[in-house]
């Protein structure tokens, strides 16, 4: 019985480890591919680190291309964007970073043969202003509804 209960314990650590390592290749994967998908151009990460107990997210060497119509090459490349975060805070509904980190090492802006800048031809700048208005007056009506919820409590 004793036996038994080491085993499975043994085993358990392993796949806990194991899930550690994995965790970060498999997010690193899943942050370059919705990035790319979003911003519509390539996008690599270097590394990628999240840890829940430090609570911490680190990206190494985030490089975004060109988008299509534009010179081969680099638009963006920072070498480091990582963040703190309180997770009771968070937890509770409120963002706190008491850490920020952005170590940009390059921004290339050009405009391409019709006057278009880069970062304009990005999917994320091309959407249609009213989803960008529609975002704002939800994110004010979720303000102004966290205000009558404090007043509330006052």
């Amino acid at each position: 019985m004793n036996n038994k209960f080491i085993k499975i314990f043994v085993i358990i650590l392993v796949v806990l480890i194991g899930l550690g390592i994995v965790k970060d290749q498999i997010i690193k994967v899943a942050v370059r591919a919705g990035a790319s998908r979003v911003l519509g151009t390539n996008v690599s990460v270097g590394g990628f680190s999240f840890g829940i107990l430090r609570q911490s997210v680190r990206i190494r060497a985030l490089k975004v291309d060109n988008p299509k119509g534009f010179p081969k090459g680099s638009m963006l490349d920072i070498a480091e964007v990582g963040l703190d975060y309180d997770l009771p805070a968070l937890l509770g509904g409120r963002l706190h970073f008491p850490l920020v980190i952005l170590n940009l090492s390059e921004m290339v802006v050009v405009k391409n043969q019709d006057g278009v800048l880069n970062v304009d031809a990005l999917k994320v700048a091309g959407e249609k202003e009213e989803t960008g208005k529609a975002v704002e007056a939800a994110f004010f009506e979720d303000r102004c509804a966290a205000l009558e919820r404090q007043q509330g409590h006052l």
